[in-house]
C-alpha cells in the first residue's frame, strides 16, 4: 500500500530496491526551505532535518533537492534524512563566482522554459537557458505566456524567431487569463512523470501551474502595468496535477552561466552550423575568418540564416568573455 502511494509520486522498480531498508523508510522531496524539508511519504506529509554530519558539507549539490529520493529515520520528535538515493539527473545553475553549481530540480523528465510576452522575452536569454539544458541532457519545452497582451502579428514574430533557432521543440502559446493553449499544454504533462517550469520572475510560472490545476493552488500577485508580473514563488515546490503528472514550481530564474558548457552543446543547440562545420577545412575552425569555412559559405548561400549564425557567435563571444581562462 506504502509503495502504491509513492508510486503516483514516481516511484519505479529500480528505486523501490532502494528503499527496501528495514532501518530506513522512503520518501521524496517535495519542498525545501533552508534546513527544513517536507517530504512525501507512504503514510503522507512530513517535515524532515538533516544530521548534524552534513554541516560539514560544502557542495550545495550533495544536499536534498526537490525531487530528490530519500530514506529517512523517524525520531521521537523529528525525521531525520539519512541518504539521498541515487539520482537519475540533477538540474543546477553556477555563476562564474561561485565555488559550487546550485541544485534547482532532481529526478526530472522534462524542463518547461517560460517566457512572457512583453519587455520580458529575451531571445538571447532564452537561446543561453536552452543550450545550458541541452549541455545537461534535458528534455526541453517552450511556453510563451501572456499571449492575451499581443497581437497575432507579434506572435507569429516570436514563431518564425524560434524556426531560426534550428531546434526543435515543443511549443505552447498560452494565456491563463483566457484559457487559450492550456488544454493543449496538460497534454504535455504524463502520469507520474515529473517536469519543472523554469523562467524569470514574473513570467507566470505560478499562474500556469494553478490553471492546470483549476484552482488557487499557490498565491500570485497581479501583473504591472508594464506588463511583468511580481515575484511569487520564494521556495521551490513539487505538486501533483490533475492528471498524475508532477511539477516542480520554482523561484524566477534569469540568467545561467554557460562558459562550462561550451564545447559540449553546439551539436545540439545549433544543429545547422554543425552540419555544415563537418566540411571546414579546419578542424578548430571558428567559423568567423578561417578560409575554407563551409559555415560562412552555406551563409552566404543563404542556407544557415544569419540569425542563426548571428545567434552562434554571440553564445560563443559570451561564453569566452565570462571564462575564468579569459581573465588570467
Amino acid at each position: 500500500m506504502m509503495s502504491e502511494s509513492l508510486k503516483e509520486y514516481g516511484l519505479d522498480g529500480n528505486l523501490l530496491k532502494e528503499c527496501g531498508s528495514e532501518e530506513f523508510s522512503c520518501a521524496r522531496v517535495v519542498s525545501v526551505h533552508h534546513s527544513d524539508y517536507e517530504l512525501q511519504t507512504g503514510k503522507g506529509r512530513i517535515s524532515a532535518l538533516l544530521p548534524g554530519r552534513w554541516k560539514r558539507e560544502k557542495d550545495p549539490t550533495a544536499f536534498p533537492a526537490v525531487g530528490d529520493w530519500v530514506l529517512y529515520e523517524e525520531k521521537s520528535d523529528t525525521a531525520l534524512i539519512q541518504t539521498i538515493l541515487p539520482r537519475k539527473n540533477l538540474l543546477t545553475r553556477k555563476k562564474r563566482h561561485w565555488a559550487y553549481p546550485k541544485p534547482i530540480a532532481a529526478n526530472l523528465d522534462g524542463v518547461v522554459l517560460v517566457q512572457a510576452f512583453g519587455r520580458d522575452l529575451n531571445f538571447r536569454r532564452m537561446q543561453r537557458i536552452f543550450t545550458l539544458l541541452i549541455a545537461q541532457g534535458f528534455s526541453v519545452s517552450f511556453v510563451f505566456n501572456k499571449v492575451d497582451l499581443v497581437t497575432k502579428e507579434e506572435r507569429d514574430r516570436v514563431t518564425q524567431q524560434l524556426r531560426s533557432l534550428g531546434v526543435e521543440a515543443d511549443t505552447f502559446f498560452t494565456s491563463t487569463k483566457t484559457g487559450e493553449g492550456m488544454d493543449e499544454l496538460q497534454k504535455l504533462f504524463l502520469p507520474r512523470k515529473t517536469y519543472t517550469l523554469l523562467g524569470s520572475s514574473g513570467v507566470g510560472k505560478t499562474s500556469i501551474v494553478n490553471a492546470l490545476f483549476g484552482e488557487e493552488v499557490f498565491a500570485t500577485q497581479e501583473t504591472m502595468k508594464t506588463g511583468k508580473g511580481k515575484h511569487t514563488t520564494t521556495v521551490r515546490r513539487l505538486v501533483r496535477v490533475p492528471g498524475g503528472a508532477l511539477l516542480i514550481d520554482t523561484p524566477g530564474t534569469r540568467d545561467f552561466s554557460i562558459e562550462e558548457y561550451v564545447n559540449e552543446v553546439g551539436d545540439e543547440a545549433f544543429p545547422l552550423i554543425h552540419q555544415y562545420a563537418q566540411y571546414c577545412k579546419f578542424r578548430d575552425c571558428t567559423h568567423q575568418h578561417e578560409p575554407g569555412c563551409a559555415v560562412r559559405e552555406a551563409l552566404e548561400r543563404g542556407e544557415i540564416e544569419r540569425s542563426v549564425y548571428d545567434d552562434y557567435l554571440h553564445f560563443i563571444q559570451h561564453a569566452t568573455k565570462n571564462s575564468p581562462k579569459q581573465k588570467r
